[in-house]
């Protein structure tokens, strides 16, 4: 089997139409594969700019491919086998600033066994690097598919229990964790956890840095001249403990809370990033109060600073690669925010104009010049968008498919806000009826099983509880009528 690139036109306005293409290949690529002759589509690529849409595929010859193109009713520009640096070059164009950055999901991996997370690696960036379960036991490997190739290379031990963990700063090496497993009892005394950098283009050159007492460590972050290495032990929801690591003799020493008499207070803290001068480290903890607050401490001093959000807690914090913009989600009124600080002064930047709507998964391009992140709203459930940040403007970058429903009917949800009994500020959320609905509805959401479902429906309210006996709900209540 061969690669090879096929080129069709699709208008800039109608990204849409690109995914459709898509679709239809695949289908007529099943039909000539039933038939003894294997098609099989690998990968899409849309770039706006170019007006052009490219598709990715293996075939044992060219003349497969255009018999499937024709079969799909396809008009393409012209088929080309494709190399490792045609295939980079379509994807550095999809993702050019200058023009609209709608995209086209393509599956790349379909295996018996979930792919729990994957990344084009940045030495060849046609090259995923994955990792999924084998054979049911969760025991995780690590994979390296190659652009063309439909078989992952193994990278990892397949009798340990292995896992992604951060990129070092020069994005050359994966840090990578280990554990035994005991295939026996499933129970072991003492485990010990593994660290390792290893090369996914050459991973017999694998080096092993330390093995750390228990199996609970991450949020890992390499310093900026990639000599020491931040890490948190976690204890518990309420506990954990921030390491740092000389990666040259495997030394660690604690730096929050700092070793010392205990004190009887726990605290926790995640989100670890090294500052650009390696002076300290930007992370999220609630040393200081109840919510996990955005923080700075010095390595020198012990000294912590907390900024941004003082009554939310911060879900996420992203240090850029160039360590001068960090990126915070914070959790306010039940709504991930997305505030930017600048890493030296701390002080909030301008906010982006961004749709109404729950921000997470945020992350930056290698460059620093833009921020991917994914939207949650009533009309675009899970799509991504992109932060440009020198003109500070959000893009949509995907268009999910809500299928058999038209997503921009979709109510958008209100936050509200009420005092409760003990004069404690409530937040929440109401789905209001279209404006021509004046009526009443009886209806009663409740997540604790509190009410006795026979009593809902003797007084007429249609009433939905979890895990109870299915009871028969009332006929339909008539507007105007009270509950």
């Amino acid at each position: 089997m061969t690669g090879f690139l096929l080129e069709l036109y699709v208008a800039r306005t109608n990204c849409a139409a690109g995914g459709m293409s898509a679709d239809r290949f695949k289908r007529a690529a099943l039909e000539v594969t039933a038939e003894g002759k294997p098609v099989r589509l690998l990968r899409s690529i849309f770039v706006p700019e170019d007006e052009t849409c490219f598709l990715l595929f293996d075939a044992a010859s060219a003349d497969l491919v255009a018999e499937a193109v024709h079969r799909a009713g396809l008009r393409h520009e012209h088929i080309s086998a494709a190399t490792s640096t045609t295939v980079a070059a379509a994807s550095a164009a999809a993702t050019h600033p200058k023009g609209t950055t709608m995209t086209i999901t393509t599956q790349l991996t379909d295996y018996t066994e979930p792919v729990r997370n994957g990344m084009w690696w940045p030495a060849k960036p046609d090259v995923l690097v994955f990792a999924r379960d084998v054979g049911g036991n969760e025991q995780r490997q690590i994979y390296r598919l190659d652009a063309g190739s439909k078989e992952p290379v193994l990278l990892t031990d397949s009798a340990r229990a292995n896992a992604p963990a951060a990129v070092n700063r020069a994005r050359t090496r994966l840090l990578v964790t280990s554990t035994d497993v005991d295939k026996v009892s499933g129970r072991r005394d003492n485990p010990t956890l593994d660290l390792a950098l290893v090369d996914p283009l050459a991973p017999d050159k694998k080096s092993k840095i330390a093995t750390l007492p228990g199996t609970a460590w991450g949020d890992f972050s390499f310093s900026f001249d990639d000599r020491r290495l931040a890490l948190v032990e976690f204890k518990s929801i309420t506990e954990s403990y921030v390491w740092v690591m000389d990666l040259k003799t495997g030394e660690r020493r604690r730096v929050l809370p700092a070793t010392g008499p205990a004190t009887g207070h726990t605290i926790a803290s995640s989100e670890v990033n090294f500052s650009r001068d390696g002076k300290g480290l930007f992370l999220t903890t609630d040393r200081k109060g109840e919510f996990q607050r955005a923080s700075y401490l010095d390595l020198a001093t012990g000294r912590l600073e907390t900024f941004g959000p003082s009554t939310s807690d911060v879900e996420q914090l992203v240090l850029s690669p160039d360590g001068r913009t960090l990126a915070m989600i914070s959790n306010e009124a039940g709504t991930g925010v997305l505030r930017l600080f600048d890493a030296n002064s701390r002080r909030e930047l301008p906010r982006p104009s961004m749709p109404t709507g729950a921000v997470k998964g945020i992350e930056w391009h290698h460059d620093s010049g833009a921020l991917a992140l994914v939207l949650d709203t009533a009309q675009t459930p899970g799509d991504v968008y992109v932060l440009d940040r020198k003109s500070n403007a959000v893009a949509r970058w995907t268009e999910s498919k809500v299928e058999g429903l038209d997503a921009s009917r979709f109510r958008t949800q209100q936050a509200i806000r009420w005092t409760s009994f003990d004069g404690r500020e409530i937040t929440g959320f109401i789905t209001r009826p279209p404006e021509s609905f004046n009526g009443r509805r009886p209806v009663i959401v409740d997540g604790r099983n509190l009410y006795d479902p026979e009593k809902m429906r003797e007084h007429g309210i249609r009433y939905y509880s979890i895990g109870r006996v299915k009871v028969e709900q009332p006929a339909a209540v008539r507007v105007g009528e009270s509950a």
